[in-house]
């Protein structure tokens, strides 16, 4: 993980792991004078690191590339690329990795983050292009406003100046992003007592403003991150992380300031099956109880049964080899609920 910390009032980029999470092991350091740190792994098996990196005028993006962990850990990057500010004259930052496609010769790198021009922040978009056979030669274009995203925010939820920090992930095939915004003004200040989350469905283009209950009844969150991930025993599991405002505190917890980790662990159960004489496995993920499971080759059907408690919300996400889909539907199937048809999302 990629994370900052500050040190003798200077801002650092540094490097640590973790094998449960919750307890952390420092590696090294990656920058200073620099925060707001993002660490992806590429197809290549290579790592690019993106963060905003101080200047005598202000902040601007700063990349790096990685061919190998083994450089990462020892801070030997085999390229460094600062970006101009095309949006902005003095601030850009808190940036993510959307994703990282490969297209031999080059990396394809589409990042987000927000820039300041004055008057609002707003967030953005931009491609970093990354040449394998010479990563020194990193190009940076492509960049522009969110419009609708932002605009979106400012209409429906009076979020103010701030449209900061945003971390994208997936989850079952559904994509979201986490943003961070400030329902107040920034004046002459920030307001650090007013900043809240926002979930943004990707399939639905609609934003939700979370609230979020923690053991200190914080107000006030920022620095969203976002991962779907393997657990040390192999199971699905959503990490999700925030930065606790000092101020959004009660004054007795004022101390409780800082990192806030969220971690849920998914039930998942395999099913196996056998179609054309081949061995598959069909995996459900849900929080209800999942019994009678039975797949059907001569009616090309899956059946099975789901219960929970009375009165409660239940997902049911169930992973069917692309195999199967293709070759027992074409593509073209129905989800029946009690025997009647039900929406989903493929």
């Amino acid at each position: 993980m990629a994370c900052i910390t500050q040190i003798n009032q200077t801002l650092e980029v540094r490097l640590a792991n973790s094998t449960d999470l919750l307890h952390w092991t420092f590696i090294g350091n990656i920058d200073q004078k620099a925060a707001q740190p993002t660490i992806t792994k590429a197809p290549n098996n290579a790592y690019i690191t993106a963060y905003e990196k101080q200047d005598a005028s202000g902040t601007h993006l700063r990349f790096q590339y990685y061919s190998h962990l083994s450089d990462l850990i020892n801070n030997s990057p085999d390229a460094t690329y600062d970006a101009n500010r095309t949006l902005s004259s003095n601030h850009g930052g808190t940036s993510n990795i959307y994703n990282v496609t490969i297209e031999d010769p080059t990396l394809n790198v589409c990042i987000g983050f927000h820039f300041d021009n004055g008057s609002v922040d707003n967030a953005a978009v931009g491609r970093l292009t990354i040449p394998l056979d010479d990563p020194q030669n990193m190009v940076w274009n492509s960049t522009k406003p969110l419009t609708r995203y932002n605009q979106d925010l400012r209409d429906k939820y009076q979020v103010k100046r701030n449209i900061g920090d945003r971390d994208y992930g997936q989850i079952f095939g559904r994509n979201f992003t986490l943003q961070e915004g400030n329902l107040e003004e920034r004046s002459p200040d920030t307001n650090w007592t007013a900043w809240r989350i926002f979930l943004y469905d990707h399939s639905t283009g609609n934003f939700t403003k979370l609230s979020i209950t923690t053991h200190f009844n914080a107000t006030s969150f920022g620095n969203p991150t976002f991962t779907f991930l393997r657990s040390p025993n192999n199971k699905s599991r959503i990490v999700v992380t925030y930065f606790l405002f000092r101020e959004g505190l009660p004054d007795e917890y004022k101390d409780k300031a800082g990192e806030l980790i969220f971690y849920k662990e998914f039930k998942t159960e395999p099913f196996p099956i056998t179609y054309d004489n081949k061995p598959y496995s069909m995996n459900v993920t849900s929080n209800s109880t999942i019994s009678s499971f039975n797949f059907s080759e001569p009616e090309r059907s899956i059946n099975f049964n789901v219960s929970g408690l009375d009165d409660s919300k239940g997902f049911c996400v169930i992973e069917i080899p692309k195999e199967l889909v293709q070759n027992l539907r074409q593509n073209n199937y129905a989800v029946l609920l009690k025997g009647k048809q039900w929406p989903f999302e493929n």
